[in-house]
């Protein structure tokens, strides 16, 4: 059973800002009261569309439990703050709309995945006054693991059991390159698109990962039926042992870097796709942007974000503003250009020449990001307003 321990702590207040940064920890900490040791490896994960924020933190009353936490975004400007129960292995997955959390969570005396839903809109609210309901997910699957959503249409992974092993394989040129001591597996992991509303689902993958049982992840999927992610399957025989990156529209299933090993982490609406590659000549893994539009017309559709970095991205949006970390460094990428997010905003502001910023994790469309910065010693999550720095 989920320890649940109901505390919830609600507060209107102004943001502890410095310019075009907030100091989220510091936001949490004054609407809660606690002190910054009671919220050790704070992290803010993703920000809604509406500017809301959901991260977590580690309990140091058990360290084997998160405690998430929801900053909900007032029309004012100011923040609602909600400490959701403590979970074991807490993961945020995304907001659905602006209105519910998803949060993914381990049981420790269970195997299997559960996911819960945390709402504070509309009529409903938990009878003892906390203000919000948290309601576990019937996804039917083994262990869902849900990565992002767009409306009501979930991106999950989750292990796939019980497959046919006997099935016929498709007699394409993809077929000619496994080898004759292959076996198909009975069980793989598999990234589909799940509607909330249906129940119905796809999985996303090559053709030929679904033909064989090998394992596929999905990192988006759209309601119109575009996806990204990574796969195993590609043809040939070395291919069926890692992950390549793959772009699916709605008609087909597009190599991201030809015989590149990787996955495609983010995309938006234009065609573009940011992730990671292996780069076998420096042995490192890197980060990638691709643009589908231009890869049909030439082969300089994609390009290294950092040469010679490991910069990888996390987060695209809609204007093609990518956001990640390359190592311990957070970093922006817009129209070619590659910034350390700490050389911006110092150039900006001074003052704040204290603040290391160490990664991004999520932005969105109004150009707002989050992430986690060390400053003087200590751990803190951060807002930025990327509209206000000079990219």
């Amino acid at each position: 059973m989920f320890r649940i321990c109901l505390l919830v702590i609600l507060a209107m207040i102004s943001l502890p800002g410095y310019g075009q940064i907030t100091d989220l920890k510091a936001l949490v900490m004054k609407a809660t009261g606690k002190e910054a040791y009671e919220m050790e490896d704070f992290r803010a994960e993703v920000i809604s569309p509406g500017g809301h924020i959901a991260g977590t933190f580690l309990s140091t009353t058990d360290i084997n439990f998160r405690v998430p936490y929801a900053l909900i975004r007032q029309e004012n400007g100011s923040y609602k703050t909600f400490i959701l129960p403590a979970l074991p292995d807490a993961r945020i997955g995304d907001f659905v709309g602006d209105a519910h959390l998803i949060v993914n969570a381990l049981p420790q005396e269970a195997t299997e995945q559960k996911v819960i839903v945390f709402r504070w809109e509309g009529d409903g609210y938990a009878s003892d006054g906390t203000n919000y309901i948290a309601e576990t997910l019937n996804l039917p699957f083994e262990q869902p693991y849900v990565v992002s959503c767009q409306d009501s249409l979930l991106a999950i992974n989750t292990p796939v059991s019980d497959l046919r092993t006997d099935k016929e394989l498709p007699d394409n040129f993809y077929a000619g390159d496994i080898s004759d001591d292959f076996v198909r597996p009975d069980s793989c992991r598999r990234g589909l698109a799940y509607d909330l509303l249906t129940g119905e689902y796809a999985y996303t993958a090559f053709p030929m990962a679904l033909a064989l049982n090998v394992d596929s992840e999905v990192s988006q999927a759209t309601i119109d039926g575009y996806a990204c992610g990574a796969s195993k399957g590609f043809a040939g025989r070395s291919y069926l042992d890692h992950y390549y990156p793959f772009y699916a529209t709605p008609d087909s299933v597009y190599l991201v870097l030809i015989g590149t090993r990787g996955r495609a982490i983010a995309m938006n609406d234009a065609g573009l796709v940011c992730g990671s590659f292996y780069q076998p000549e420096t042995d490192r893994t890197m980060g990638f942007v691709w643009d589908f539009a231009e890869r049909l017309n030439s082969t300089e559709g994609w390009q290294v974000i950092r040469n010679n970095r490991p910069a990888i991205p996390e987060a695209l949006n809609a204007k093609g503003m990518i956001v990640g970390t390359d190592e311990i460094q957070a970093f922006v990428w817009k129209d070619n250009n590659f910034n350390y997010l700490s050389d911006i905003v110092q150039a900006t502001d001074p003052s704040l020449s204290k603040w290391n910023f160490r990664s991004l994790h999520d932005i969105n469309d109004a150009g707002l990001a989050v992430g986690e910065a060390e400053v003087d010693g200590d751990f803190v999550a951060f807002l930025v307003d990327l509209n206000q720095l000079d990219l």
